[in-house]
């Protein structure tokens, strides 16, 4: 990559993590960021952890909730409501899904008391989620538009359920039927909900393909076939471009694909040296692209070509008048060397930003909900990071 970043603030867990999502809070709290994590203990007491980074601080409060339902394999916020989420636990062999909402509002506004002083705040739960073929549940994730929350829930078994949290009931079930793996293995790894089409669709992986789900005839069709070398990880919509669906996996690649034409992916570009974990858009700047691996390496990747904001051809920029070309040169001698240089670099896709100060696996890494230079990432040996996007990235996209 062409910049090195580093961590703003940190915290650590005594046991090991590989779960992580960020919370949604109030639009007046821009300075507050919200996430929760999880601990994965098979043999020790299990936690959540509410953790709120005042931005303007560069502090990060942390509130432990004890938590009884056996490791926690996955964490997913809801974009509907305040503090609420997703958690899937128990054993790996008959995992179950839940939707909890944090009754902690002094921590959501950064006045907790610290680790380890705030257990008494509840944990209410809302929901359980119940698949129709009562399988281990591998994956959840909520519908991203819309007033009322509706989780997707996916299994190992392949069965597909939606279900209405406030009515906590099933809205529709369905078990898909894949291609046989060239691996072997009948890996289910992940889903994303479209947020385009009234979201209509879900997808959903099992190991190297990806199947799209249409929720308003409650089929399935298979969409993309040998996405990755391997199992795909992680998957990922453009809310801000139709049809650009992101896609890690086995082989450490990056893609980006339009998913009304599969043969090839629009973007590829191996990113990570070993497994690729996570892969994020970013939902203000869709260019940017995080993704983390299982080396301890996060990247932030430039994919402006596949963007909602595809760079200038030469064309473009010399149709405008002889004033908006003096103020571009003008603005180009304000540049120092390296803003100049990064500016450049930007034109082109690829690896732009690298972070190596994770240890071990990084199962997880998540964009702030309201703040586009923000993200945290969390590793298995329980080691929290907030990271930010270096200044001269933010410059050359804003101005």
């Amino acid at each position: 990559a062409f910049l090195q970043g580093e961590s703003v603030a940190l915290c650590g867990f005594d046991h090991q993590t590989r779960a992580l999502d960020a919370l949604y809070v109030e639009e007046n709290e821009e300075d507050i960021m919200s996430f929760v994590v999880g601990t994965q203990c098979s043999a020790s007491p299990n936690f959540l952890y509410h953790l709120v980074y005042n931005d303007e601080e560069e502090e990060i409060t942390t509130n432990t909730i004890p938590f009884d339902g056996g490791e926690i394999w996955s964490l997913v916020g809801s974009p509907q409501l305040s503090s609420a989420f997703a958690a899937v636990y128990g054993p790996s062999h008959s995992k179950v899904a839940s939707v909890f909402v944090l009754n902690d509002k002094n921590d959501e506004l950064g006045e907790g008391e610290g680790e380890g002083e705030g257990e008494a705040n509840k944990l209410e739960k809302l929901t359980d989620v119940v698949m129709s073929d009562k399988s281990s549940v591998y994956d959840c994730v909520f519908q991203p538009e819309g007033s009322k929350p509706v989780l997707c829930a996916s299994s190992l078994s392949r069965c597909v359920t939606t279900w209405d949290v406030q009515k906590q009931a099933e809205i529709a079930s369905l078990t898909l039927t894949c291609e046989q793996s060239q691996y072997h293995t009948s890996m289910h790894t992940a889903a994303a909900w479209t947020p385009h089409q009234s979201c209509k669709s879900i997808f959903v992986t099992m190991d190297e393909n990806v199947y799209c789900v249409d929720t308003s005839s409650n089929t399935h069709t298979l969409s993309i076939s040998n996405a990755h070398i391997g199992c795909v990880r992680s998957i990922d919509f453009n809310r801000n471009k139709q049809y650009m669906l992101t896609t890690t996996g086995d082989d450490g690649n990056v893609c980006v694909w339009d998913v009304r034409n599969t043969v090839k992916p629009v973007f590829r570009k191996q990113m990570h040296t070993f497994w690729g974990w996570c892969v994020n858009y970013n939902t203000f700047y869709d260019k940017l692209i995080l993704s983390s691996c299982a080396d301890g390496q996060v990247v932030v990747s430039n994919v402006a070509s596949a963007s909602s904001d595809p760079p200038q051809t030469p064309n473009s920029t010399s149709a405008g008048t002889n004033n908006s070309d003096s103020d571009s040169d003008s603005e180009s001698d304000g540049d120092d060397d390296e803003q100049a240089l990064v500016r450049e670099k930007m034109k082109a896709d690829g690896a732009l930003v690298e972070y190596n100060e994770h240890e071990e696996s990084v199962y997880r890494c998540v964009w702030a909900n309201n703040d586009p230079w923000t993200f945290a990432s969390l590793s298995l040996d329980g080691r929290f990071l907030i990271n930010h996007i270096p200044s001269k990235v933010k410059f050359s996209i804003l101005l």
